[in-house]
C-alpha cells in the first residue's frame, strides 16, 4: 500500500500531529487571559474545574449536566453580583476542545479562567465554593471543608 492509499474508513496516519499544535495554541491562549489566585485580593470566588472531554461519567452521574458549557452559564448566572466564577482547564483536554468554546467561556463577564499551572489546592483555599459535575477536585474542598455544588 502506498503512502496515501488508505481505506476512506480506516485510521489516518499521522493524524495524531494537528493535536499537538492545537494543545499548544490553547495552552498559550489560557495563560494570557488567565489569572492566578494570588491576583483575587478582594472578593468572592467560585472555582469550578472542566473535565476531559468526551467523559462518560458524566453522562452516568449527571446526565442533565452533560454538557458543560451550559453548566458552566447556569452556574455564572445564579451567582451574586462581585462574585466570579474561576474555571480551570483539564490539561489533557486542551486539544479537545475548539479556540471558539474558551472565547464564548471568555465574554461571561463573571467568568475567569485559572492559570493552567496553578494548583487546586490554591483556589479551593480562595473560593467560597467549588462545583464540579463529577471531578475529583468536589473531594479535595470536603476535606478543606469548603461547600461542594
Amino acid at each position: 500500500m502506498l503512502l496515501g492509499n488508505f481505506p476512506k474508513n480506516g485510521y489516518k496516519p499521522f493524524a495524531w500531529i494537528p493535536n499537538i499544535f492545537i494543545s499548544w495554541r490553547n495552552h498559550r491562549y489560557l495563560n494570557n487571559v488567565s489569572i492566578h489566585p494570588l491576583d483575587i485580593k478582594n472578593g468572592r470566588v467560585v472555582y469550578m474545574t472542566l473535565h476531559i472531554e468526551p467523559e462518560i461519567s458524566l453522562f452516568r452521574y449527571s446526565p442533565e449536566f452533560s454538557n458543560v458549557y451550559e453548566a458552566i452559564v447556569w452556574l455564572s448566572k445564579s451567582l451574586p453580583a462581585g462574585t466570579i466564577l474561576v474555571i480551570k482547564e483539564h490539561p489533557i483536554s486542551l486539544a479537545v476542545r475548539s479556540m471558539h468554546f474558551y472565547k464564548f467561556l471568555s465574554k461571561i463577564p463573571n467568568v475567569k479562567f485559572a492559570h493552567i499551572d496553578s494548583l487546586s489546592y490554591d483556589w479551593i483555599q480562595k473560593s467560597i465554593l467549588v462545583s464540579t459535575i463529577t471531578g475529583s477536585v468536589g473531594t479535595e474542598a470536603i476535606y478543606q471543608n469548603k461547600p461542594v455544588v
